[in-house]
């Protein structure tokens, strides 16, 4: 994977990571500090770049609109026509966000953030074509961007300071609500470190009276005075917070932690988020349009793809069913060959020997004895007579039985009467009752002369 450039721009000069990164740790590979008027030259045949530039002024305002506004350009040309007068004419780009809503007036409130647009773009043009970058945005985004990534606490502040420059930020749930940057005008290095001490703790202060129902836990410093020991001290004293240093060292490897801090607001380019991104709405434009080309070039590329699979698959399935056609065809040709042939006068004989075999071997005695089964289970035959008449089968079985009681031969000769009546609603039955009551002899004979046939559903035609 190639490298890329992390770069922080401030006035004369420039600082430069060249990083590679590998899942979500960083390496640095090489570091160096030059002069602004280099900086082009140096990055030259590199591309990449993740930008901070350092301004003193800022967009930082609260916007209110009507909530009935909801279309994002109507929103920012609404913002741009309320900054008007404090713009001066004066171009700039910017990002808003809603941070509260008044349902009962129908108001939005927006904070908007952003930077003039000339001289930030002459600090991004010193870095060389404006293309290649990646992210870019304001120094103190690029801290807050760090600071999210090295600490987890709800609320805290974030103290920059290199040469005569401080930053302080105020961070609330992930959410930058205040930040100051200013510039301390003492030669003397002793003096200097305590007028540091004082603006930041004067902006401390300021900030808890602004944000009275918060209360923040630390103080994190980063950049030239975290290493010093006088700093610290005096703030603890005065802001009776406790003091950390900024230390990225958990995911950025390559740096020794007293360099880390010379290359602080480099790295936070690296983690800016989206809605602090600032570059010319053109550039957007194109790199959201290279983004859907991409996009649409890759499902095109995985819309062949699966397109080929099933087609060779596809073509694979017919490929391997005309090789069971061929298989079976030869099989066929093979059997037809292998099977001996009939004349037509053989053929006819064995027609009519199936005709005549079907029309007297359809009916069996054993079909009538499965048909009252129930009944010769229930008292054996004495006798069983059977004969083709007409082509139909004629049948008599005869059942005796003798008793020593009339009321046993009574219950007998129920139930013989139900299984009859079971078998002869598929059977044409006669029973012929020939019991001897006085002698208490059960005799009965049945004859079967043919199947009944089921009746037929009539048919009734649609009245139209």
């Amino acid at each position: 994977m190639g490298l890329i450039n992390a770069v922080y721009v401030q006035d004369d000069f420039a600082s430069v990571l060249s990083i590679k990164k590998k899942r979500k740790s960083y390496h640095v590979v090489d570091s160096e500090l030059l002069d602004t008027g280099s900086l082009k030259e140096y990055l030259k045949k590199r591309g990449s770049f993740y930008v901070s530039v350092e301004e003193d002024e800022l967009i930082d305002e609260k916007i209110t609109l009507s909530s009935l506004i909801k279309n994002d350009n109507v929103i920012r040309s609404s913002i741009l026509h309320k900054l008007q007068e404090s713009l001066n004419r004066q171009s700039i780009l910017f990002s808003y966000k809603l941070i509260s809503h008044e349902q009962h007036d129908e108001k939005n409130t927006y904070q908007v953030d952003g930077v003039y647009e000339n001289g930030y773009i002459k600090s991004l043009q010193s870095v060389g074509k404006i293309d290649d970058i990646q992210n870019a945005t304001a120094s103190r985004f690029a801290l807050f961007a760090i600071a999210k990534e090295c600490i987890k606490d709800d609320s805290y502040f974030c103290v920059y300071t290199q040469a005569n420059r401080v930053m302080v930020l105020a961070i609330h749930n992930e959410e930058l609500i205040f930040s100051r940057s200013s510039t301390i005008l003492v030669e003397n290095a002793n003096e200097r470190q305590m007028a540091i001490v004082d603006e930041i703790n004067r902006t401390i202060a300021y900030i808890h009276q602004q944000f009275r129902d918060i209360t923040f836990s630390l103080i994190a410093l980063s950049g030239s005075m975290s290493i010093d020991d006088i700093v610290p001290e005096h703030l603890h004293m005065l802001t009776q917070l406790p003091i950390s240093v900024l230390y990225p060292n958990s995911f950025i490897k390559g740096l020794e932690n007293e360099m880390l801090q010379h290359y602080i607001l480099a790295l936070g380019a690296l983690f800016i988020p989206k809605d602090l991104v600032f570059l010319p709405a053109d550039i957007l434009g194109a790199r959201q349009y290279s983004m859907v080309l991409q996009t649409m070039l890759f499902l095109s590329v995985v819309a062949l793809a699966v397109s080929s699979f099933f087609t060779s698959q596809s073509f694979t399935n017919y490929s391997d069913e005309l090789d069971r056609y061929e298989s079976i065809k030869n099989r066929l040709i093979r059997t037809v060959r292998n099977t001996d042939t009939y004349s037509k006068q053989d053929l006819q004989k064995s027609w009519n020997h199936l005709q005549i075999a079907e029309k007297y071997l359809q009916y069996n005695p054993l079909d009538l004895m499965i048909s009252i089964k129930p009944l010769t289970k229930f008292i054996k035959p004495t006798s069983w007579k059977w004969r083709l008449e007409n082509s139909y089968p004629q049948t008599e079985i005869e059942f005796e039985k003798s008793f020593k009681s009339l009321d046993t031969m009574y219950k007998f000769e129920k139930q013989f009467n139900k299984i009859y009546n079971d078998i002869n609603k598929s059977l044409t039955i006669t029973l012929n009752n020939k019991s001897d009551y006085k002698k208490m002899i059960f005799k009965n004979i049945l004859e079967i002369k043919k199947e009944k046939k089921r009746p037929q559903r009539a048919s009734r035609r649609r009245r139209r």
